[in-house]
Formats: structure tokens, sequence, C-alpha cells
């Protein structure tokens, strides 16, 4: 699966707060259309580098999160975008 993942044209990244046992850890998802990788850990760059590497040749959908600014090949989530245009937004009224 994780080789699939690493030959995806565009795949998909995000990571969200998960608890556990009362400890902050972050559920990573990795998606492309026939795989879908999940993993709890810590909210660090090893998490992606130890499923894809910094050779990952294809494109990266993701929010603004700072580590995955090692790809070149990245694009930015739509929704993230339009979240922070409205807060932006909102800052002028």
């Amino acid at each position: 699966m994780i080789a699939e993942l690493k030959a995806a044209g565009l795949l998909h990244i995000d990571e969200t707060p998960w608890k556990e046992a009362g400890q902050l850890f972050w559920l990573w998802v990795f998606v492309r259309p026939q795989t879908v990788i999940y993993q709890v850990g810590k909210r660090h760059r090893l998490v992606v580098n130890q499923l894809l590497g910094e050779a990952f040749c294809g494109l990266l959908m993701t929010d603004g999160y700072s580590v995955y600014r090692i790809f070149p090949r990245r694009l930015r989530c739509w929704a993230h975008l339009v979240r922070k245009a409205r807060a932006l937004y909102q800052c002028l009224e």
C-alpha cells in the first residue's frame, strides 16, 4: 500500500488532532483514489518522511502546514484556502 502511495500522481494528505488516553496525537490521512492510509502519531515531518520519503514525485494536495513544503510539487487545498479567505474578510468588517 505504501508503494501505491509513493507512485500516486496526486496524493492528498491531512492531519487532525487525536486524543488517546488523555494525550494529544495527530491522525494523519494519506489518500489516493484506490488507497487510504491512516496513521496516528506526532505532528512532525517524520510521519510524512516515513511513508513517502522526500523523493515523492507526484502532486501533493495539502493545507498550509510547513511540513509539506519539502515537496516541490505541492498544491493547496481549495477548502483550506476558502476558510482563510473568509477569516481575512471577517477581519475587515
